[in-house]
């Protein structure tokens, strides 16, 4: 109602707001934690497999007894707050990084605001309840693509299933500086796995230096991946990040 069309994690987002508003109003205090800083309440429980709640409808038996009775009865409190918490098992915990963010985040762009130079891995960052770094009133003024290095090959690739402009399941953008299949520099950005870019540091440390072969590709997808904990609906992802990887590393 505020925003129009959004995600369901911005909607639970939202409501939390409107919650400490209406706490802050009725004075009965708002959870805070040693900091100061407001308590998001993000609980590890959030990340377990729920099943969806089954909604039961009313016997007719008992709807015949007055034309107020509904057919289904709906939720409980405690049913609605588990099915809530399903919401945080999707994946998408705070924002989708667009296309362009995962590309910014490889050219090590910097973003020029009305009030300071941002670097672009420091910019498209996010919280539960935030998807901006940006202050209320700050504008961005411009975005600097430092020129790259000779010869180097830029690539973005990305798997979705829509078709959409800037929403991709899994992405990876990369800028590789290579001679005679020779890695001399590379930067390797994952998009749509967390809820920011992730530069695949490991990955590029793999092959920095090395030569690029069918072999050194296959290193760097595993690495790419090593060490990571999807979330319960997410295991898919782990392959297709995989695939992605070796197509951005083909010279």
């Amino acid at each position: 109602m505020v925003s129009g069309p959004s995600t369901v994690i911005k909607a639970v987002a939202s409501a939390r707001e409107a919650v400490r508003a209406m706490e802050s109003v009725l004075q009965k205090g708002v959870r805070s934690t040693p900091d100061g800083k407001l308590d998001d309440g993000f609980i590890e429980t959030f990340f377990q497999e729920i099943p969806r709640v089954e909604v039961h409808e009313v016997p007719a038996t008992e709807r015949v007894k007055g034309i107020e009775m509904e057919d289904i009865s709906g939720l409980s409190e405690s049913e609605i707050e588990r099915e809530a918490q399903r919401c945080f098992n999707c994946g998408c915990l705070a924002v989708g990084p667009s296309d362009v963010g995962v590309a910014l985040v490889a050219l090590d762009a910097r973003i020029v605001t009305t009030k300071r130079t941002v670097a672009a891995q420091d910019f498209f960052n996010a919280s539960a309840t935030s998807s901006t770094v940006l202050d209320p009133d700050e504008l961005i003024k411009e975005i600097q693509i430092p020129k790259p290095p000779e010869g180097a090959l830029q690539r973005y690739e990305k798997f979705t299933l829509r078709k959409p402009i800037d929403f991709a399941i899994v992405s990876v953008a990369s800028v590789l500086t290579a001679s005679d299949h020779l890695c001399k520099d590379v930067r390797i950005v994952l998009g749509g796995v967390a809820p920011e870019p992730v530069r695949a540091k490991k990955t590029e440390d793999a092959i920095r230096g090395r030569s690029i072969d069918g072999k050194v590709v296959a290193e760097a997808a595993e690495t790419a991946v090593e060490g990571v904990t999807p979330l319960a609906m997410n295991e898919y992802k782990v392959e297709i990040t995989k695939a992605l990887v070796r197509r951005v590393l083909q010279v």
